[in-house]
């Protein structure tokens, strides 16, 4: 049985599922029981980047997108994020969801929102070999423009 969360994306579970398998992109659905499919990758100047994408219980659908970078020697994770973006109706979830992802890309190295730092409390508990080795696994982004 669906939960009403999955009821939500079951109409655009189609067109997101090949969106992702397009770019080579990870799905995680409903992190922590939350209303969003992140599609996640590493970005091709290090670090990992996603688009979330969310549908509130009212059916709005937005978009944010996050790229990060993590620094052991300096404690800090350096990130970028996107405005969200309230999609109007689900005719350009595709389109908008491309355009998120190539925003993402362009990206410079260093045109950060946001670093922030405090973390050698719980990054310094472990080397670095063993920290790095802990970041996520994602695909690496396969650079093409949607259909």
């Amino acid at each position: 049985m669906l939960s009403e969360i999955e009821r939500r994306f079951l109409p655009y579970e189609s067109e997101l599922t090949s969106f992702a398998s397009h770019y080579g992109l990870l799905v995680e659905k409903y992190y922590h029981g939350s209303p969003t499919w992140s599609f996640c990758f590493t970005h091709p100047e290090g670090g990992q980047a996603k688009l979330d994408l969310s549908i509130a219980e009212d059916g709005e659908i937005s978009l944010q997108t996050v790229w990060w970078q993590d620094s052991y020697a300096e404690f800090t994770r350096s990130l970028r994020w996107s405005d969200t973006i309230k999609l109007s109706d689900s005719d350009n979830l595709v389109s908008t969801l491309d355009q998120g992802l190539q925003d993402t890309l362009r990206w410079e190295l260093g045109s950060w929102t946001q670093v922030a730092d405090g973390y050698e409390s719980i990054w310094g508990r472990y080397s670095e070999q063993e920290f790095y080795a802990m970041a996520p696994d994602w695909p690496e982004i396969q650079q093409r423009r949607a259909p």
